[in-house]
């Protein structure tokens, strides 16, 4: 069971598994599920918690954020919550799949401003962390199927407070401060 649970589904924990377990009438420690995983060939890995920054990045989030250090709070409200009106500001992270070609066009045909942002800047992107809140509430509920998940994420997504935006357009420029600080590396998110 156990390793067909991670085969399914690498993201699971060993909290998970045991939890899984007992629920199941399987009294089991976390150790026992890694040593059941690796003698079966599976090891535990965890994703990388900050981007990975070349010198260029570095210069370029340093470059973005002396920019942006003054910009009004209302500038950011427009970005980061998504308000659409006419100072509406699109932003994207500079993916490739969001840099095509097809998107450029589009963006072009639509008049659509397009905010230009540092690559491998998650921790500049605060969507990330209602993407976190999003993504644990979500996962938290257990989605069987694809249409439970589509169903479960729009209503875990209308149960974000305003305030919860709010807060984090209110520290946007904290974390702009803290760029400068760290000379255009990483800052915690």
């Amino acid at each position: 069971m156990i390793t067909r649970t991670v085969s399914k589904n690498p993201r699971t924990t060993r909290g998970d598994l045991v939890n899984d377990l007992q629920r199941a009438g399987t009294k089991v420690t976390k150790a026992t599920i890694s040593n059941t995983l690796r003698r079966q060939g599976l090891k535990s890995c965890r994703a990388r918690r900050v981007p990975l920054l070349k010198p260029v990045h570095v210069q370029a989030r340093l470059k973005f954020a002396r920019e942006h250090l003054d910009d009004p709070e209302e500038d950011w409200e427009n970005v980061i919550c998504l308000r659409l009106g006419r100072r509406w500001v699109f932003q994207q992270d500079n993916d490739l799949k969001h840099t095509s070609k097809w998107v450029q066009q589009f963006l072009k045909d639509t008049n659509t401003k397009v905010l230009e942002w540092p690559a491998h800047s998650p921790d500049l992107n605060h969507i990330e962390n209602l993407w976190r809140v999003l993504k644990v509430n979500v996962h938290a509920r257990k989605p069987p199927n694809l249409d439970q998940l589509e169903q479960f994420a729009m209503e875990e997504w209308a149960k974000i407070p305003q305030e919860t935006c709010a807060n984090l357009v209110k520290n946007y420029s904290k974390s702009l401060l803290s760029v400068v600080a760290q000379k255009g590396y990483a800052i915690d998110y």
